[in-house]
């Protein structure tokens, strides 16, 4: 994941949601003034599901796995029967 790498990269969840947030959680007819009022809001709700997206994504560490995290249904890993 990119913010794993941030310290290098510079793009924590923070500057990823700034960057994000405005392209994904915006209304579809939105004047100038709504925009900046409601992009500081949408940011921080992008920056909590960055940073928690191991709950929200149902995300498990997997010792039989070849990446570090990997995507699981609910249930037993299918890799490594845990």
């Amino acid at each position: 994941m990119v913010v794993e790498y941030s310290d290098e990269n510079k793009m924590n969840s923070s500057n990823i949601a700034k960057v994000f947030a405005p392209n994904l959680l915006r209304a579809e007819h939105m004047d100038t003034a709504m925009f900046l009022e409601e992009t500081p809001q949408a940011a921080r709700l992008l920056e909590a599901l960055i940073d928690n997206y191991d709950f929200f994504l149902m995300v498990r560490s997997c010792a039989a796995a070849d990446a570090t995290l990997t995507l699981l249904p609910i249930g037993p890993c299918w890799r490594c029967s845990v």
